[in-house]
């Protein structure tokens, strides 16, 4: 049942164009919401029967100003008791105490439950494409930046034991009795060591940390797997299970870092996220904000991922929801190296949509004779490095993207060029135009339009340094993906 707004004739919104010279953003975001949401709009969220609930139009203003603000719940609760333009802007009478703070959270599983999280984003987008202010066809960009997860990265022991306390914990609340059983075969009140001197000790301390925390946490698994449990409990146990699994062997010996399964579970309450690279040296923890902008800053439609999710690999699914959502197709879609996969290529063919992407170059390590030296002919299918040899011996790659040419040992001992080219016996060389669906692409990178996009592409970094700087966008406020 929902709630109705009261009205007063001497409410903030009806005094607010004399407090303020300017609307505020908090009226503008009010404005745009009576247009853009009705009456219904979330009827199908709640019960005909019960307590009055919260309007929720007007939770949904609230939770955009308090991402607009960066705050907290409990200040944007605060700001609506004492704040005239937050009032104004949710339309709260002057004496109404404003909205507590356990509110927003319940709010927030109430749309995450109705897959409609995203649902004001999408109402406002289709708005933008009937203004016309993001275009049907026009060209898009597409970027991705680290997101760092508002949780810590314990060692393995301290992550088996905080996973396996957080159960008992629960079952405390819920099953005292099975607590109190429990209790008698594993330590229920023992504090987790520190997390900051482990890689200090010695190694066979180390061990002995590791293997009294997996022991501990097979007995519970062993004690509990049977039990008839609350959903809640059995999700943290399948949780504690697979955190042993990608570090504990059968015999309880820890797993060798270089065998573990890649994106292991690194943290027990925020269970999506990963850990990911920027770069080379650059690491972090956390999820990856992919978002595809139009040439004035617009954002058409975002993702967030696991930090361990490659960049191009969502590109195919944010075109998706640019199409269906929104009904705007691109003409083209411009992004870094990181998106020009022969499959995105591909794909994005398939769609009728030109991928210009940067051009990721090969591998040189050894700081020898780039791709660049060496000269491919597409008719005879021959390869002429920088000396004016010859092969046409090729093998696919391993990655699918190209085709290898090989120079054999007797053309490349002899070459005065050799020590420039190669420091083995032969040199191999991967020739991306090779592949027919990435002829096209490479061929439109040596044109002027290509540098252009290039430059345009520009507008991304500065949306990825506006999310940042005002809207809390480096690490989040919440955890896990839901």
């Amino acid at each position: 049942m929902l709630k109705p707004m009261p009205e007063s004739a001497s409410s903030p919104q009806k005094v607010a164009p004399k407090l303020f010279k300017d609307e505020t953003f908090a009226l503008k975001v009010r404005r745009l919401a009576d247009e853009m949401f009705t009456e219904d709009q979330w009827e199908d969220l709640y019960s005909d029967v019960g307590r009055p609930a919260r309007d929720p139009k007007v939770m949904t203003i609230a939770l955009i100003l308090q991402q607009h603000r960066n705050l907290s719940d409990r200040l944007m609760s605060e700001a609506m008791r004492y704040d005239l333009d937050v009032k104004a802007g949710l339309g709260l009478a002057w004496d109404d105490a404003g909205i507590p703070k356990t509110c927003f959270s319940e709010f927030r599983t109430r749309l995450l439950e109705y897959g409609r999280e995203c649902e004001a984003f999408n109402l406002l987008s289709k708005r933008l494409v009937e203004k016309k202010v993001i275009r049907k066809k026009e060209v898009l960009y597409v970027d991705a930046s680290h997101l760092e997860a508002n949780a810590s990265t314990p060692n393995p022991p301290t992550l088996i034991r905080k996973a396996t306390q957080q159960i008992l914990r629960q079952l405390k609340k819920e099953r005292p009795e099975l607590y109190r059983k429990l209790s008698e075969k594993v330590p229920t009140n023992e504090a987790v060591p520190s997390n900051r001197d482990y890689y200090i000790l010695p190694e066979a301390e180390k061990v002995e940390r590791f293997d009294e925390a997996a022991e501990m946490a097979r007995t519970v698994i062993e004690e509990l797997e049977r039990k008839k449990l609350s959903p809640a409990l059995k999700a943290k146990l399948e949780l504690l299970d697979v955190i042993l699994e990608e570090r504990v062997t059968d015999d309880d010996e820890p797993i060798d870092p270089d065998d573990a399964p890649p994106g292991r579970t690194a943290n027990h309450r925020d269970t999506d996220a990963r850990w990911g690279a920027k770069g080379k040296d650059k690491f972090f923890f956390g999820y990856k904000r992919t978002i595809v902008t139009n040439k004035d800053g617009f954002v058409v439609t975002f993702g967030v991922d696991p930090g361990n999710t490659p960049d191009g690999a969502v590109l195919d699914v944010l075109v998706d929801d640019a199409q269906e959502l929104f009904d705007v197709q691109p003409e083209k879609v411009v992004g870094d190296a990181a998106y020009g996969s022969v499959d995105n290529h591909r794909k994005m063919k398939e769609k009728g949509v030109q991928l210009a992407t940067s051009l990721k170059p090969a591998p040189n390590p050894r700081r020898m004779y780039s791709r660049d030296r060496f000269s491919f002919d597409a008719e005879t299918q021959t390869l002429t490095c920088p000396s004016g040899q010859t092969t046409q011996e090729s093998f696919v790659s391993q990655d699918g993207e190209g085709q290898v040419f090989r120079f054999q040992a007797h053309q490349c001992g002899s070459c005065k060029l050799r020590f420039e080219c190669t420091n083995g016996d032969f040199r191999s060389v991967k020739v991306r135009e090779t592949i027919p669906d990435l002829g096209e692409a490479l061929t439109y990178g040596k044109t002027e339009d290509y540098r252009q996009d290039m430059k345009d592409r520009q507008v991304m970094e500065g949306k990825h340094s506006e999310i940042v700087r005002y809207h809390g966008g480096r690490r989040t406020r919440y955890r896990c993906l839901w």
